[in-house]
């Protein structure tokens, strides 16, 4: 569908969020005042749905009307202990990142809180202003290893999708967003970053063969290439799950590259 006119929203301290419309020329439509304290993120999802978020631990979702321009308000959610950080949009999921360390995933429809992993344990004081989402990744199974006398028994492929993650301490980081764990950090800018967007990639290679962008502070932009190996070889049987959990983790920090 294409639209007679587009659409502006703007966040302000003053606690208000400004709704702008036109097409060669703009003019105000709304101002809107549903957070208690100063706004601090606000963008479109879609064509006429926009989300915003507060300090007053608020998240809210609206709707443009089509015709009459209209605001209506689909969901409000309340987050128990502290605000947003930063917000992203998967499908049907609302994914936050909050200021306690926190990365919680709500159902865009129902507003339910459907999962909840730390973006950092207790002795690490790093939020994450920017995240993404990347597409499902396809794993090859473990090599399995052939005993005497019996065949090798097939292993099956493991869909993974990856939380990328810009922490306040100028970090990448990478997540299983299933579990929640935490597979691997790496550093390149100098100063803050600014921005994290994973980029499109063709039929063929997004199973395998994955990208992201950053950009901070320091004036840099730097494209991080994730690629998934052909096979895995498990570890050791008698391998301790911490081990076998650093060992992985030690995979992807070698499959993650940065230019």
């Amino acid at each position: 569908m294409i639209l007679k006119e587009a659409y502006i929203i703007s966040a302000w301290r003053d606690r208000s969020v400004l709704v702008h419309s036109g097409s060669e020329t703009w003019e105000l439509r709304h101002s809107l005042s549903h957070h208690r304290l100063g706004v601090n993120y606000s963008r479109f999802f879609d064509q006429r749905k926009f989300i915003t978020s507060s300090l007053d631990r608020t998240v809210v979702i609206q709707e443009i009307e089509a015709g009459s321009g209209a605001i209506e308000t689909i969901r409000t959610i309340h987050l128990a202990r502290t605000h947003a950080v930063d917000v992203e949009i998967a499908a049907d999921s609302l994914i936050i990142s909050t200021s306690d360390r926190q990365i919680l995933l709500y159902d865009l429809t129902s507003g339910d809180l459907l999962h909840a992993y730390k973006s950092a344990d207790s002795s690490e004081l790093i939020t994450l202003g920017n995240i993404g989402l990347s597409k499902s990744l396809t794993f090859p199974p473990l090599m399995k290893v052939k005993t005497v006398g019996s065949p090798a028994p097939q292993g099956q492929t493991r869909s993974r999708t990856l939380l990328a993650g810009a922490g306040n301490d100028k970090s990448i980081r990478l997540y299983d967003h299933e579990t929640g764990t935490l597979l691997s950090t790496k550093w390149s800018h100098a100063e803050s970053i600014t921005g994290l967007l994973w980029l499109p990639t063709t039929d063929e290679s997004e199973k395998t063969k994955q990208a992201f962008v950053t950009a901070g502070s320091d004036g840099c932009v730097v494209i991080w290439e994730l690629t998934v190996p052909c096979r895995q070889i498990p570890p050791p049987p008698r391998f301790s799950a911490r081990s076998i959990s650093n060992r992985f983790r030690r995979s992807m920090d070698d499959l993650l590259r940065h230019e």
